[in-house]
């Protein structure tokens, strides 16, 4: 929910902002980078790739947030509650753990050996304005978001429903893919042992459980004291 008219404005400028960066950047890996890969990265797209998953995601996000944001400029409506809910809850189970998972891992595995993750072949494909818009500044732009707008998280259980129906959906996309298709999304997944690959996925799935919980957590410390009246539009 937004404050006021003033903070409303901002606020759809900065989803509009949001919006254009992920949208252009979209377009820019269609139109001028699909077409470079290997022919072996055909199958499936670049949805292989949780990057590509999550930048839906934040386009997504930050579409829906500019619509609900122009619906707010009527005034407080049943319609305007209803598209707050949708986007705080998409927000909460989505957008933010995915987005925290995607940019904590793609740099820890790039820090350690960047060829398990972003082989140097690649730097000629891709633009580092763009590996940048997919893993470095998905993170800022929802901390911003969230201090900006006021959200409220969904119930733990929807939430994490939530949350766990996405990343289950991608782990049998990629077991179909490595099992069925011996296309491996990531070089990692090539080096590691059976234990090791179900390590790392148990870890990872820790891991964006619990940035769920870090993302309620901010949201809490930054607005548990503002009374909520001051979030109504005059």
């Amino acid at each position: 929910m937004v404050h006021n008219n003033s903070t409303l404005v901002f606020s759809t400028l900065f989803h509009l902002l949001g919006f254009s960066v992920y949208a252009y950047t979209w377009y820019y890996d269609h139109m001028y980078v699909r077409h470079k890969l290997p022919h072996q990265h055909e199958y499936g797209g670049k949805f292989k790739f949780l990057t590509i998953w999550c930048l839906f995601f934040q386009a997504a996000y930050f579409a829906f947030a500019t619509v609900t944001d122009l619906v707010q400029t009527s005034g407080p409506t049943v319609v305007g509650r209803k598209c707050c809910d949708l986007r705080d809850g998409f927000l909460a189970s989505i957008a933010f753990p995915f987005a925290a998972l995607v940019q904590t891992v793609f740099w820890s595995l790039y820090a350690v050996d960047r060829e398990l993750i972003f082989p140097k072949w690649l730097d000629s494909i891709f633009p580092s304005w763009m590996n940048h818009a997919m893993h470095s500044i998905i993170l800022p732009m929802l901390l911003v978001e969230m201090f900006i707008v006021r959200h409220h998280y969904p119930s733990r259980k929807k939430g994490i429903g939530g949350c766990l129906v996405i990343g289950l959906s991608y782990l049998v996309w990629i077991l179909y893919l490595g099992f069925v298709m011996d296309i491996w999304v990531y070089p990692v997944f090539r080096v590691l042992s059976g234990a090791g690959f179900a390590a790392f996925i148990l870890i990872s799935a820790f891991v964006l459980l619990c940035f769920y919980s870090i993302g309620q957590m901010i949201t809490t410390k930054l607005w548990s004291k503002v009374p909520e009246e001051n979030f109504k539009i005059d």
